[in-house]
C-alpha cells in the first residue's frame, strides 16, 4: 500500500505543478516539469533494480537474512 500512496501522491504534485505552470504558459517550465519527473522515475527503477540484483544476488546469494543482519549492524554501528 505505501508505493501505491507514494505514486499517487507524486502525480498529485506534478499535476499541481502543471497546473500552476499552465497558468503562466510557459513551455519551458512545463518541459522541466516532465523531464525532471521521467528521469526521477528512471533513477528510481535502476537504483532499485541495482539494489536488488546486487545485493541480493550477487553480494549475498539467495539469503536474504545475512543482507537483514549486516545492513541492521551497519546502520548501527553508523548511528
Amino acid at each position: 500500500m505505501i508505493p501505491f500512496r507514494e505514486g499517487l501522491e507524486a502525480m498529485l504534485i506534478i499535476s499541481l505543478l502543471l497546473s500552476v505552470v499552465k497558468q503562466g504558459d510557459s513551455k519551458a517550465a512545463k518541459r522541466w516539469i516532465i523531464g525532471g519527473s521521467a528521469l526521477g522515475g528512471i533513477t528510481s527503477l535502476a537504483i532499485g533494480v541495482l539494489v536488488y540484483y546486487v545485493l541480493s544476488v550477487v553480494a549475498f546469494g539467495t539469503n536474504s537474512q545475512l543482507i537483514n543482519g549486516y545492513s541492521g549492524v551497519f546502520f548501527q554501528v553508523s548511528c
